[in-house]
């Protein structure tokens, strides 16, 4: 298990506290243009402007027992619009687009956004004491899940998080 850092409250607020660490983290990065997180079905995929879009969800939570440490299993899924070309554009030429559309581009944006998350929980800035994971995550592409046309990949890990709630208190 984790050896975390004792924070004041940190179990009253852990959820939340993930959520926001994850947004913010994400928000900030170059391949990213919005963050979401709750039901994908809730979340307007036909808005263009949205793109590339990252989706956060909570898949389940482990409560650890003895441990002191809640095991959050999350899923994030990084994706963006796959744009097609007519066969006369120039840009066909380019090799980054490996065809008449930008698939493997996205693939390669999406990938790095998530790849650089999991270096962060994994041994970067948030592997400081309050959020950690022991092994790396994993990513699965996927292609036309959704009527606009969106690639990406779908990254799920456990992130561990102290879990200091004072049981002695009412909450």
């Amino acid at each position: 298990m984790p050896n975390f850092n004792q924070q004041e409250n940190a179990g009253a607020i852990n959820y939340l506290r993930l959520i926001n660490t994850l947004e913010d983290t994400l928000s900030q990065m170059v391949y990213v243009n919005s963050v979401t997180t709750g039901d994908i079905n809730e979340i307007d995929l036909n808005k263009r402007t949205i793109f590339p879009l990252v989706h956060i969800i909570i898949n389940s939570v482990d409560m650890g027992g003895d441990s002191g440490v809640l095991n959050y299993n999350v899923t994030i899924m990084a994706m963006d619009i796959v744009n097609e070309f007519k066969k006369d554009v120039d840009d066909i030429k380019n090799p980054l687009l490996m065809g008449n559309d930008n698939e493997h581009f996205v693939l390669n944006n999406t990938l790095t956004v998530l790849n650089k998350l999991n270096e962060f929980l994994y041994r970067g800035s948030l592997h400081n004491g309050a959020f950690e994971i022991q092994n790396a995550g994993s990513c699965e592409p996927f292609f036309d899940r959704f009527e606009n046309r969106l690639a990406g990949w779908s990254y799920t890990a456990n992130i561990y998080v102290n879990n200091n709630l004072d049981i002695c208190s009412p909450i």
